[in-house]
């Protein structure tokens, strides 16, 4: 009877996490443009403060 209790919360457990990865890869389908735009300028915002603030300093320094 215990190893039926564990065997049920197990079975519902991967049931939420199969709900949340639907609904974050429905979010992620309907939303790729917005999600890799976003990723492209946080990336090239940050290779421009690690690189170039950086020389900047240098030559002024």
């Amino acid at each position: 009877m215990h190893s039926l209790f564990i065997l049920a919360a197990q079975e519902a457990e991967e049931n939420k996490i199969g709900k949340m990865a639907y609904h974050l890869g429905y979010f992620v389908g309907s939303n790729l443009w917005t999600i890799i735009t976003v990723a492209v300028v946080l990336l090239a915002a940050i290779l421009y403060f690690a690189f170039f603030r950086r020389k900047r300093k240098n030559n002024w320094g």
